[in-house]
């Protein structure tokens, strides 16, 4: 028997902004909450604690009178995170800091922990969730991606993950839409996407579907119980929906890794990866909001990465043609292992300068200069630097500038090249299973491809391609793959780094570097002639990957002092 369960699906950023899906949750809950105490029989889930923070700040009555249906078991708090995550975009740390940060406050504003996962609108479920879910005290997990025409799932299995973890999984056919009855034993109706929740007509054709016998008022816990335990087992990912999505928006998503390698190396607390853990939403994260959005994400980063920088070193009684702006050259630097384990490996560095340098050369370290960009009136200098560290082992290096020209780029390891490959799908890639045909880049797409130390590749430039692909094309040996498959954080045999997305083609591993679909452009539309479309990733960028192996980890922390 199907379990008939209200809900309001609110994206917290997608074609609207952070403020307006503020508004809507709180204006959601309250229509909710109004429903349910005119319907004694109805129930009611929403997930994502951050909405409940924002309903707690701007409407504290309102958090009362959720508490009080949450006492009463028909206002069912679920999810067990901060927000609904892109599960490919962020890593296995961050979404147990999603439930950290999300068990904590929903004890604080509700009263209880959640039970129950919930990502009903979210592109795609990595192999290793069900153990952070166990983790998380959440048993079960509420999914309706991939749907049937995308993967051969049953509506209700259990799903194991690779270290002992099981969670109950319903794949109900929507999250939102009337009551109905639906194989999974699970039926969220509603209005949803932009809020909204059940109307009194989804409420009066629930009671007549009740009075049928075929389906019954209740909670996702009480439909997770109504299954039963004898269930198909899946091991392994839950995918493809939305396959572009894996490497749309690559920019977006290096630069959340970079403040998450950061909050990991200061050992900070789970409070403290809030801002970090917003953005990572579904629908920001995996690259498919308007531009507006990420303009927002762009300014709250940057007072968070402004917040966790280390204090800007006093200037130096050395002159310099460059007033008033820091200049690194000359500076000793301190470098701290910070987690406990042992390193030794390369650790990229930039550093700047007041001129340009043939080399750098430091105290006690071996150090690659691999390109000198002008920056303002001085230098940026990117640098490897060596270095083996004992476990919270600390020194100080002093190093120098050898002025000159810089050095001409290494050439990249034998076989190793860059592809440019047409793209002809949507933001998320909803019809895309593999990208198509080689093709030239335009004029104003300048590409470098170089190699360095221990297999380092690296690839810089200036992108300026529409409804285009980059893949770095790796000599690998491999079996082809289906398509476009989710990446990862590689620990070999062939790559080591994080890939986003690649597929393998005549045994060549092809890595997707970047995608430039427009923001935010959804099948079925159709591409309108006089009508403006804002392309993704256009300018400079740079990426890099490692072909022999090195350290799977956080890297040290080199601070200039």
């Amino acid at each position: 028997m199907t379990v008939l369960t209200g809900h309001a699906h609110l994206d917290l950023a997608w074609v609207w902004t952070r403020s307006e899906a503020r508004e809507e949750a709180v204006s959601s809950a309250r229509a909710a909450a109004d429903l349910l105490e005119r319907h004694p029989a109805a129930c009611f889930a929403m997930s994502q604690a951050a909405a409940y923070r924002w309903i707690a700040d701007d409407d504290p009555l309102l958090l009362d009178r959720i508490r009080e249906l949450v006492r009463e078991r028909r206002w069912e708090p679920v999810g067990g995170w901060w927000v609904e995550a892109d599960l490919f975009g962020a890593s296995p740390e961050s979404i147990r800091r999603q439930a950290l940060v999300g068990q904590a406050a929903f004890a604080e504003l509700v009263g209880r922990r959640c039970t129950v996962g919930f990502c009903p609108d979210t592109f795609g479920h990595p192999a290793w969730l069900p153990d952070v879910l166990r983790e998380a005290g959440l048993d079960s997990y509420v999914i309706t991606r991939p749907g049937d025409h995308e993967a051969a799932l049953p509506p209700a299995f259990w799903w194991d993950g690779p270290h002992g973890g099981r969670v109950k999984v319903l794949r109900p056919r929507g999250y939102a839409g009337p009551p109905h009855s639906d194989p999974s034993g699970l039926c969220l109706y509603g209005v949803g996407n932009h809020g909204g929740g059940p109307t009194a007509a989804h409420v009066e054709e629930a009671d007549r579907l009740v009075e049928s016998g075929r389906v019954r008022h209740g909670t996702v816990a009480d439909a997770v119980r109504s299954v039963g335990e004898v269930l198909p087992v899946v091991r392994g990912d839950l995918v493809h929906h939305a396959r572009g999505c894996y490497a749309t928006l690559t920019s977006f998503k290096e630069r959340l890794q970079r403040l998450e390698t950061a909050l990991l190396q200061r050992d900070a607390p789970p409070s403290a990866w809030a801002p970090l853990l917003f953005w990572q939403f579904h629908d920001v994260l995996a690259g498919t909001a308007i531009p507006e959005v990420y303009e927002e994400a762009a300014a709250d980063l940057w007072r968070f990465e402004r917040s966790m920088a280390l204090p800007t070193p006093p200037a130096t009684d050395e002159p310099t043609i460059v007033p008033r702006q820091r200049v690194d050259e000359g500076r000793p630097v301190v470098v701290r292992e910070t987690i406990g384990e042992r390193w030794d490996g390369w650790v990229p560095v930039v550093w700047s300068s007041t001129r340009p340098a043939a080399s750098v050369e430091a105290e006690g370290a071996p150090a690659v200069l691999r390109r000198v960009e002008q920056h303002g009136l001085g230098y940026r200098l990117h640098v490897l630097l060596w270095l083996a560290l004992r476990p919270y082992e600390e020194r100080v290096l002093a190093w120098r500038v050898v002025p000159g020209s810089p050095p001409p780029p290494p050439a990249p390891p034998t076989g190793v090249r860059l592809a440019v490959l047409v793209d002809g799908t949507d933001t998320w890639g909803h019809s895309l299973r593999s990208y198509g045909l080689e093709t030239r880049s335009s004029p104003a797409t300048r590409l470098v491809l170089t190699g360095g130390p221990n297999g380092l590749v690296e690839v810089w430039g200036d992108w300026h391609e529409k409804d285009r692909v980059l893949k770095l094309v790796v000599p690998a040996g491999f079996s082809d793959t289906e398509g476009e498959m989710p990446g990862g954080r590689w620990n070999g045999p062939v790559v080591w780094g994080r890939v986003w997305s690649y597929d393998v083609v005549g045994g060549n591993l092809r890595i997707t570097l970047r995608r430039s679909p427009p923001f935010a452009f959804h099948d079925p539309m159709p591409r309108q002639q006089r009508v403006e479309y804002r392309y993704q990733e256009q300018g400079p960028f740079s990426a890099s990957l490692w072909l022999q192996p090195r350290p799977a980890r956080v890297p040290p922390v080199v601070a200039t002092v």
